[in-house]
């Protein structure tokens, strides 16, 4: 459960900076100087072709950041194999980051249902005052 826990955390935490990196992105492309109030309002409502709010892709991020990077890599695989680079980079981040987060917290919530049920199967791994070992004393002449 513990893990569980840690992988939500960190996926959940990735999802947020992408998220972030999308927003930055989107704000960007508006051209907008100082920080607008409504800025989160007209994400939702706005919906204006080519500055419309979307999430990026891998390949997007891939040729944004490091564009000689994904021509050398285009150019050493084969066509083939190309266009199965295609389809992850034409992953959206967001759905790649937040799949393991939903994915962890579900499986937390049937564990946790599972055991609200059933109540927990392993026993006790301490024993009862009584039955325990008695260890040999020290006594002091």
């Amino acid at each position: 459960m513990a893990a569980l826990r840690i992988i939500f955390l960190v996926f959940l935490i990735l999802s947020v900076l992408v998220f972030a990196h999308d927003l930055y992105i989107f704000y960007n492309k508006q051209g907008a100087g100082m920080v607008d109030l409504n800025f989160i309002q007209k994400i939702w409502t706005e919906t204006r072709p080519a500055r419309e709010f979307d999430f990026a892709t891998f390949g997007f991020v891939f040729l944004e950041y490091a564009p000689d990077l994904y021509k050398s890599i285009q150019q050493m695989t084969s066509p083939d194999q190309w266009k199965l680079v295609q389809v992850v980079l034409k992953t959206k981040i967001m759905y790649a980051t937040a799949a393991p987060a939903i994915g962890a917290l579900g499986l937390m919530i049937v564990i946790f249902i599972s055991t609200k049920l059933f109540g927990r199967r392993r026993k006790d791994r301490r024993s009862p005052a009584s039955n325990r070992p008695k260890y040999a004393e020290y006594k002091r002449r």
